[in-house]
């Protein structure tokens, strides 16, 4: 290897001739070579050696080593082109074996034959470089920015394409190993932010640079191809002409040769045959275009053999069996039928399915609307087929190409929800993967609706030809189980945020519980690796058991929400406390939620029993508080009992349907009647305070029998109907004027 060898200034490659002014001539010129090496490197400053600095260590190379190789070029001027303002964009540097620099590098390789060749390092230009081995290249962020050695680590990037399996599969490498795993771990996109469509325009990049990708996958499998054995052993030359076949054809040896040789040929081009027939093992998620590149390569392998037929000796072979009769001849022809075929069929199935894979470029977008958009002209592309394909009018073939359709959408649909790989199901807002399930469930629905329809309107309007027969399962199965997983996710999810309620509650003792559940869901999230993957039986064991830990959680809850409610004696706090489990908004609790309300409403009865029941027993005297008027007291006390059976029947009717039921009925009947009779009590005896107050004469100012002087008559009388009025006032009853007017006399008197 290159990499060991030291420059010196031996000259024993040099010519070593004799005369004199040769030899001197040589030595001049090596001296003058060597001079301009050191003059280069005198300009070698900090940016150059940190490249050299980087190759060394990517090419595990001593620095110095490295450095003899940039110092062979003839002018650093590509450097300096690299490192100014406003210069070239990349330098770049090949790794490969290639012929030994002569002295005009300014150094020897001592030990190298003449035309030998070393692995070397050099710039290159690629436009003039054949490329085999490695290219090491740099790249500027931004050519308006001059590079210097502060700066050089900022404004440069490296790579490199490993060519030596040719440059194409080095460029697929490069592109699917560095560049698309950078760009998809990349955050930040410039002015590029997250909403959903500048999230599609970074997804459609994505998939450019794969389609690239393909594509490269494409040429490189289009230059492979089949080349057949040599025909070793026959003298061609004796078969020239015709005349000369008839006259080799009587050697006896020459036949044998030549039906060895063409039966050693149909062996190969057999072997082909059967390898392209065999049954492919693929990937479960394989699509159409995984189908399409198979029938690529069958069509190049196909092809590259016929171009082999068409060769000087497969010809002279085959024109001097037949002018010789060879009986092997009818082996030769079969096989021929069949390349012929096969070649047919490669070559209509690569035209056709070219076809469906541009129809299905909108299935590459991970979005299932713009999905359902195209399934309706892919369904009806693919039935078709048997009309206008040979080859592909079987069932087998149509159900195949249906197969890959599906893949294809569920393989989108993974994405969808993951972001690509990016986002696991639990780290997502639980809203929005809800949306994305039911957004793969609604192409499901599209999928199979465009399918059953496009095949009952084949067997409607009988087309030329018995239409085949194409079954649904093998089809939609594996779509209807990926749905029925994500259904089973989409309750997990639910259950998730339903129950994640309880730990933000202020319910008295509910804690408990909800520390039980986060037990639960974290128990069952490290369980959890890949949930969509439908064929996962394992995802099946942990649903069953999270289904069964949320049911006991369900009953524990239950039992707690109802322990609670009839500990409290009050209709109305039960009530309270009932609604408070009602905005947990749980499914599972809406049973129980109206046994509750069952149960309460007949403890209302009860209450409500009792309060008409004290209303007849103190209605004549009620109970006043100290110094409460009179009227205005008994008033106020029937207000009282009407809000304490008003407030639970209001709650009631705003959070239960239960007094639309007949024993709702009832008891709002019995709530009326009750409810009556304190408006009329209080009505009654409103009427008689307004009418009493009506019948007093002002008798608010009096004269002083002794003075003449007016002063203030604070009668008993008049003190109460005053405390009467403003009581009233409070209540929001009606007030005579008059109350209001001794009212404001007696506060102006009170106040002067």
């Amino acid at each position: 290897m290159s990499s060991s060898i030291e420059p010196t200034v031996d000259l024993t490659r040099c010519s070593t001739s004799s005369v004199p002014s040769l030899q001197e001539s040589l030595t001049e010129k090596m001296a003058k070579f060597k001079e301009a090496r050191e003059s280069r490197q005198s300009l070698l400053k900090a940016a150059h050696r940190y490249i050299i600095e980087v190759l060394a260590a990517v090419l595990c190379l001593d620095d110095a080593v490295v450095e003899e190789f940039v110092l062979d070029a003839p002018s650093l001027a590509p450097f300096d082109d690299f490192f100014v303002k406003g210069g070239e964009r990349t330098i770049a540097f090949v790794y490969q074996e290639s012929e030994v620099p002569g002295i005009e590098c300014g150094r020897t390789f001592p030990g190298t034959e003449e035309g030998a060749k070393i692995m070397r390092l050099f710039l290159a230009n690629l436009k003039e470089t054949t490329l085999f081995g490695l290219c090491l290249f740099f790249m500027r962020n931004n050519v308006n920015v001059a590079i210097n050695s502060e700066t050089i680590h900022q404004e440069i990037s490296f790579s490199m394409l490993d060519a030596s399996e040719g440059v194409l599969m080095g460029q697929r490498d490069l592109l699917s190993k560095v560049y698309l795993p950078a760009i998809c771990a990349t955050e930040d996109w410039g002015i590029l932010t997250n909403t959903e469509d500048e999230e599609k325009i970074k997804q459609n990049f994505k998939n450019a640079i794969l389609n690239y990708i393909n594509f490269l996958d494409e040429a490189q499998m289009m230059m492979e191809s089949v080349q057949l054995s040599e025909a070793s052993g026959i003298d061609f030359s004796r078969l020239m002409t015709a005349d000369d076949m008839k006259a080799a054809g009587e050697d006896v040896s020459m036949m044998r040769k030549c039906e060895k040789v063409l039966m050693m040929w149909c062996k190969e081009i057999d072997q082909v045959l059967t390898d392209s027939d065999q049954i492919r093992k693929e990937d479960e998620a394989s699509g159409i275009l995984t189908e399409l590149k198979h029938w690529k390569k069958i069509s190049a392998k196909l092809r590259s053999i016929t171009e082999e037929i068409k060769g000087t000796e497969f010809k002279t072979v085959l024109n001097f069996l037949l002018v010789n009769q060879s009986k092997k001849l009818m082996i030769w022809r079969d096989l021929d039928t069949r390349l012929t075929d096969y070649l047919n069929e490669a070559k209509d199935t690569v035209k056709l399915l070219s076809m469906l894979e541009k129809n299905c470029q909108p299935l590459y977008s991970f979005d299932p609307v713009t999905m359902a958009k195209s399934i309706q002209l892919i369904t009806d592309s693919i039935f078709m087929m048997q009309y206008v394909s040979r080859y592909c009018s079987t069932s087998q073939h149509i159900t195949l190409l249906f197969i890959k359709v599906t893949n294809l959408m569920l393989t989108g649909c993974s994405a969808y929800i993951t972001d690509n790989g990016s986002s696991q199901i639990w780290d997502q807002d639980t809203e929005t993967i809800i949306k994305k399930i039911q957004g793969c469930m609604y192409l499901f629905r599209e999928y199979q609706s465009c399918f059953r329809k496009t095949k009952e309107l084949i067997l409607e309007q009988k087309p030329a030809g018995k239409p085949i027969e194409v079954s649904e399962k093998p089809i939609l199965g594996k779509f209807e189980r990926f749905c029925k997983r994500l259904k089973k996710i989409s309750q997990m999810m639910t259950a998730v945020k339903t129950f994640s309620l309880l730990s933000h509650s202020k319910i008295e003792g509910i804690d408990f519980l909800a520390a039980k559940f986060q037990n639960i869901y974290i128990n069952m999230k490290t369980k959890q690796d890949n949930m969509l993957d439908h064929g996962n039986k394992e995802f099946e064991v942990e649903f069953a058991e999270f289904t069964s830990q949320i049911n006991n959680l369900v009953l524990q809850l239950e039992d707690f929400m109802s322990s609670s409610i009839s500990k409290i004696q009050s209709c109305h706090h039960a009530l309270n406390l009932l609604q408070r489990f009602q905005k947990l908004n749980m499914p599972w609790l809406q049973a129980e939620i109206s046994k509750n309300y069952s149960l309460i409403l007949n403890r209302f009865v009860s209450e409500l029993e009792h309060v008409k029941e004290h209303y007849q027993s103190n209605r004549e005297d009620p109970p006043l508080g100290r110094n409460i008027p009179p009227v205005a007291g008994r008033i106020l006390w029937v207000r009282n009992l009407f809000n304490k059976i008003q407030e639970p029947i209001r709650n009631f009717e705003k959070y239960s349907d239960i007094l639309s039921t007949p024993e709702g009925k009832e008891v709002v009947q019995m709530y009326n009647k009750t409810a009556a009779l304190f408006v009329e009590f209080e009505i009654l005896h409103h009427k008689a305070w307004m009418k009493e107050v009506s019948e007093l004469k002002d008798t608010l100012q009096v004269a002083h029998p002794k003075m003449q002087e007016l002063f203030v008559n604070f009668e008993a009388k008049i003190h109460k109907i005053i405390r009467e009025t403003k009581l009233m006032q409070k209540m929001g009853m009606e007030v005579s004027e008059q109350a209001l007017y001794f009212t404001s006399k007696a506060t102006h008197l009170k106040a002067t």
